[in-house]
């Protein structure tokens, strides 16, 4: 099956994705390092922190990251989840950033895998773009997936992308944490001064 690529106004193409060998439709328009974070609805699971709801990019805090998988409950991402726990807990990702998980699940199964695995609020939470336009306006919505996202990983400081990694192969390597890590840190001490 031939790659589908459906390029948004205005920037640069989504190569799209695969997995096991399959090309993957990705429509929207992959974002670049400078942009502003697309203003979309994000639906946020019930924490001892926070109640359940809606919310937006805007108000996830002044300096995040945010991951995307296709599912938390598909081995890949449920590894790549757990990893990321594993940062927030050995102090790698420092307090003043933090960090979003994001998948196409409801909410309420997000609250209930975040519980069983072990998910340390308020410093890593999981939010839902189910029934939302987030995966078009964040260049990773599936079609053939049922809407699922392709994997990716965005560091943002003031609203403004610092880091952008699309993973193309959905079944292959986590990104890379490390460098969104510093990108955000960098901006964050720039924006500050």
């Amino acid at each position: 099956m031939p790659i589908e690529i459906r390029n948004g106004p205005e920037g640069a193409p989504n190569e799209g994705a695969f997995e096991d060998g399959q090309q993957l439709t990705v429509i929207g328009r992959k974002l670049q390092i400078g942009e502003v974070i697309p203003d979309v609805l994000l639906r946020n699971s019930a924490t001892p922190h926070i109640h359940r709801g809606e919310t937006r990019p805007r108000n996830l805090g002044a300096s995040y990251l945010l991951y995307s998988v296709n599912g938390f409950a598909t081995p890949v991402c449920e590894v790549e989840a757990r990893e990321c726990q594993k940062l927030v807990i050995v102090g790698k990702i420092p307090r003043n950033i933090t960090l979003f998980g994001l998948s196409n699940e409801d909410s309420v199964f997000l609250e209930l895998w975040s519980q069983q695995n072990g998910i340390n609020f308020p410093h890593h939470q999981l939010l839902s773009s189910k029934d939302s336009d987030a995966g078009f306006k964040l260049g990773l919505y599936i079609p053939e997936y049922d809407g699922q996202l392709q994997r990716a990983l965005f560091g943002v400081v003031a609203g403004r992308l610092v880091h952008t990694e699309y993973i193309y192969d959905q079944g292959g390597p986590q990104p890379d944490f490390n460098a969104a890590i510093d990108a955000v840190r960098v901006a964050t001490y720039s924006d500050s001064i």
